[in-house]
């Protein structure tokens, strides 16, 4: 067979994600593009076991060989730069809110999930994620998908503080490895960017306000359990989500005389005592109304920072923590 001269580029690959409207059942159209830096290798995860056996000489026998595909969990990790409407729908998913700001109330509880549910018109269930190659008709099809982490992050030094996320996708279903291509219907530049610049309401770290901010990683963690087994692949019966869903925020700001008692006060809060983080504006931002400090350090550079990191705790009433996407 003669050499294949053709050959193709990291950036030729595309990703998209669709609501299902039968959980575990693939979509092929209605796909919402993301905006992704490049496309890694999804982590398919086999059982595999290839462990030598007792019997004659010292090597692995052929026959011993193991591998199965069922029962097993699939991960998706994608990064790029952040866009309001792929964005609202990994943050629908993760929350289980439908519309801005997307709220973690004080007493969350996760929506059901069932194998064969029939779904509202929205990614608050599962969604189907299509890696497409350059190749044609040589798409990775991944059925049953939640986002069980997202993080929102922006750098003043870095394109004037345009908004990028990363996200990990997980799902129990067997996966379609060289489907046909889906429609992809809307491409994600159909959505807004965002920028740092757009925190024009409040920067309040810790009960500190008007901080002046330069960087911020907004971390969201809603982790997936898959439980039970039905049909031929041993696809699950139940997607049910972890015990705590776990809100986090970074951020680089100046140190100051408003600043300057974060210090003190990281190393002498009280339990039960929380304060305000508020990094706002009309059309991004996030709220944990009752933050805990869990770092302060010192950063060295041209002018003296903080590196200050929060964590979201709930009240008995109100919100764990909140997020404008608009």
């Amino acid at each position: 067979m003669a050499i294949n001269a053709n050959a193709y580029s990291p950036k030729e690959w595309r990703v998209g994600i669709a609501y299902e409207d039968t959980v575990g059942t693939a979509e092929t159209e209605g796909f919402i593009s993301l905006d992704v830096d490049s496309v890694d290798m999804p982590s398919l995860n086999p059982n595999q076991v290839a462990e030598v056996k007792s019997g004659a000489g010292r090597t692995a026998k052929k026959v011993d060989f193991f591998q199965s595909n069922k029962a097993t969990v699939k991960e998706i990790s994608v990064s790029g730069t952040l866009w309001s409407g792929f964005g609202a729908n990994l943050l629908t998913n993760i929350t289980g809110d439908t519309t801005s700001a997307f709220v973690v109330a004080a007493a969350y509880s996760p929506v059901a999930i069932a194998h064969a549910d029939n779904l509202v018109a929205d990614f608050t269930k599962t969604f189907t994620m299509v890696v497409v190659s350059p190749l044609t008709n040589s798409t990775m099809v991944f059925a049953g998908c939640v986002c069980t982490a997202l993080s929102l992050s922006g750098d003043m030094g870095t394109e004037s503080g345009r908004v990028k996320y990363s996200a990990t996708i997980k799902t129990g279903y067997k996966p379609s490895l060289s489907a046909l291509d889906p429609t992809i219907s809307t491409l994600y530049s159909a959505g807004n960017q965002r920028f740092m610049t757009e925190f024009t309401t409040l920067k309040t770290v810790h009960g500190i306000a008007d901080c002046v901010v330069n960087s911020f990683t907004l971390n969201l963690e809603n982790d997936a359990v898959i439980l039970g087994y039905q049909g031929d692949n041993g696809e699950p019966e139940v997607i049910n989500r972890a015990s705590e869903f776990v809100a986090n925020l970074d951020c680089q700001i100046k140190y100051d005389s408003s600043t300057e008692p974060l210090i003190t006060t990281f190393e002498t809060q009280e339990s039960g005592v929380t304060a305000n983080t508020e990094l706002t504006g009309t059309s991004i931002g996030a709220t944990l109304p009752y933050s805990v400090l869990t770092n302060v350090a010192l950063a060295s550079g041209d002018v003296s920072m903080l590196d200050v990191s929060v964590k979201a705790l709930a009240h008995t009433e109100g919100n764990l923590v909140s997020v404008i996407l608009a």
